[in-house]
């Protein structure tokens, strides 16, 4: 009989723990010494999890946070003259957004910067962004320049998984140490093959 698979994942404090039970719903295990392996040592499916937080990312700030339910306020009156200063330097850019050559955070958060944290080790890893700054925009912690009036940031919520994704990481991982096969199709020998 074998022995139940357990992970977790945190985002932000979210811990939400997933399991396998070979024992249970006639799992079948190609051999269970592969499995027992695969969970000790998920490193080989980083690619696709880094993907899969990418594209999570992307759709907070599409949806300025509506993905991951905590939908980012407007601007506040404190505000006003940050969002009027941004509007004439850059156009109609919303919270957290500037354009493409005078972004930081954004790219930072999606793998298209120096900024960008991607920390993997067999058993976890680690996504976000560097940036001194963003925790204080994450929690509402942050302070405006005094230029701009000093007022503490409101929270717009920068990292998270929505429910989707969070069942794509899972069945992903599931996956992976059920079959050794990632969700794209490849086997674990073929990750990272050209």
């Amino acid at each position: 009989m074998a022995s139940p698979i357990k992970w977790s994942i945190e985002v932000d404090g979210d811990k939400k723990t997933f399991g396998i039970d070979p024992n249970q719903n006639a799992i079948k295990w190609k051999t269970a010494d592969g499995a027992a392996k695969r969970a000790s040592d998920i490193s080989p499916i980083s690619d696709v999890l880094h993907s899969i937080f990418v594209k999570e990312h992307e759709a907070i700030f599409e949806t300025e946070g509506g993905s991951i339910g905590h939908k980012w306020p407007d601007y506040n009156d404190d505000e006003m003259y940050y969002a009027m200063w941004k509007h004439k330097a850059i156009g109609n850019y919303g919270p957290m957004r500037w354009t493409p050559v005078g972004a930081l955070l954004y790219p930072s958060l999606i793998g298209k910067n120096s900024h960008h944290v991607w920390t993997v080790s067999k058993n976890s890893f680690e996504y976000g962004t560097n940036l001194p700054y963003a925790r204080g925009h994450h929690e509402g912690t942050g302070k405006a320049k005094k230029w701009m009036g000093g007022y503490t940031v409101p929270a717009r919520k920068l990292v998270g998984v929505s429910a989707n994704g969070s069942n794509e990481i899972r069945r992903t991982i599931q996956k992976y140490i059920m079959t050794g096969a990632t969700s794209d199709g490849k086997s674990s020998h073929q990750i990272g093959a050209a």
